[in-house]
């Protein structure tokens, strides 16, 4: 793992050490990036357009993201998780800039 957001740290160390409940998100993404993430972002923070039906979203200049749910996972294992099935994203309708990343 490359790095994990501050929104996902404080939920971790919370859990572990104070025992509060870690509640998955209800949309999980997997985003293409064209800037770096940073650890401060999140999906609402770099976020700044609209949906584009159901399952897809384009969502500004800072990234293109597919969403899944949890049933599109295997159980993880040695802290490593897999998706059951491939993550297609569509032919670009516009630039979307060079990939430098992904998120989810």
């Amino acid at each position: 793992m490359a790095s994990i957001s501050n929104f996902l740290q404080n939920e971790l160390i919370n859990h572990i050490f104070m025992g509060i409940p870690y509640t998955m998100p209800a949309t999980l993404c997997i985003a293409l990036l064209v800037r770096p993430a940073g650890v401060g972002d999140t999906g609402t923070t770099i976020s700044n357009g609209n949906g584009i039906g159901a399952e897809v979203a384009t969502l500004g200049s800072s990234y293109y993201r597919l969403q899944r749910s949890s049933s599109d996972w295997t159980t993880s294992s040695y802290g490593v998780i897999s998706n059951k099935n491939d993550i297609i994203f569509p032919v670009a309708t516009s630039t979307w800039g060079e990939i430098v990343g992904i998120a989810i």
